[in-house]
């Protein structure tokens, strides 16, 4: 009898030792554990690991609210030691709890991308950045494909998180997409857009056709034709903005479909220039062109206004013509000013 007993233990005792042993988490990593006591500046931690050896000590619960005997998640921060204990950190994993919460919530927000990132054969493979200081990473497929990589470097841009990569070698990656960021934005700003509204605009790329944009207060990208950028609508682009600078543009067009945001430099400068006039106010200017009607006039450098020649009183003015003449009418919404030569006629 107790030779079959001691088989049956020896045969028990092969099979534990069949089973591999339980593995450390890895690095990197997110376990959840039970505080079981203070220990200096930090806690031990049950993980749940088969021998007490396992029991790991955190380093940086001093910021963060611990209570013995609760369960919490950890973030994995290195491997073993020889003595069993694995470091872990409660403020890594809030971080990350944090992070996945945006991902859920699909929430929005700016980072400034810092590189292109290249794959292995040296094509570009996307961008790279920091999100709330840990390293991510913009895979070019979630950049539209009219928004050229490089126009992006050292610019802030709209952002949503779609995955988060804590295996990662060299440390955790967040995932973002640029494209869902502007289509969740594009639907919810444009909402609060309307043609000719005013915005600030940053200078992210200067082109031959216009200049690529960015709205300041929301990161959405847009286009000003070179036809919109300044009076002369036959200027260079280079020869009136330079990339960083900023202005003010007026909203021409939404495009839902492809998304896109047109505006115009040159209407918003002519509309601070008609809201700074007043009825009966001199003004100097030089008749440019005229027609069977009217003579048009350059002012301020930003617009044609209009002095009819009915009003001219037999005066002999032609093109090139430098006339000193007042204000008589002022329509702010459709950008109409009439001039007069003396300040009869003056209209509200």
């Amino acid at each position: 009898m107790n030779n079959k007993n001691n088989d049956l233990k020896i045969e028990f005792e092969s099979l534990l030792d069949s089973f591999p042993a339980h593995l450390a988490p890895s690095t990197n990593t997110l376990v959840t554990g039970t505080v079981v006591q203070k220990s200096g500046n930090g806690y031990f931690v049950d993980i749940g690991m088969k021998s007490e050896s396992f029991i790991d000590e955190i380093s940086d619960c001093d910021t963060n609210q611990i209570d013995i005997g609760c369960r919490y998640q950890f973030f994995v921060t290195g491997p073993q030691d020889e003595n069993g204990s694995i470091p872990l950190s409660r403020s890594k994993a809030i971080h990350f709890q944090n992070l996945d919460l945006m991902r859920q919530s699909k929430t929005v927000s700016l980072v400034r991308i810092t590189s292109i990132s290249n794959s292995r054969t040296g094509r570009a493979s996307g961008l790279n950045a920091t999100i709330n200081g840990i390293k991510a990473f913009i895979p070019k497929s979630e950049i539209p494909a009219r928004q050229k990589l490089v126009e992006l470097v050292d610019q802030e841009i709209a952002v949503c998180i779609i995955n988060i990569d804590v295996r990662q070698e060299l440390g955790p990656v967040v995932i973002l997409s640029h494209s869902k960021a502007l289509d969740s934005m594009f639907m919810e700003q444009v909402e609060s857009f309307s043609p000719s509204t005013t915005v600030r605009c940053k200078v992210v790329a200067v082109m031959p056709a216009g200049v690529r944009v960015q709205i300041v207060s929301n990161g959405l990208m847009g286009f000003v034709p070179r036809s919109e950028l300044a009076f002369d609508r036959k200027s260079r682009p280079h020869k009136i903005v330079e990339k960083d600078d900023f202005f003010d543009a007026q909203i021409l067009t939404m495009d839902m479909a492809s998304q896109s945001i047109v505006l115009s430099r040159r209407q918003s400068v002519q509309s601070q220039f008609l809201a700074g006039l007043s009825l009966g106010q001199k003004l100097k200017g030089r008749i440019c062109r005229e027609n069977d009607y009217a003579f048009f006039v350059e002012v301020g450098n930003c617009l044609d206004a209009i002095l009819y020649k009915k009003d001219c009183h037999k005066k002999h003015l032609r093109p090139q013509d430098e006339i000193n003449a007042y204000v008589i009418s002022i329509k702010q919404a459709s950008g109409k000013l009439v001039l007069g030569l003396d300040r009869q006629s003056i209209s509200a």
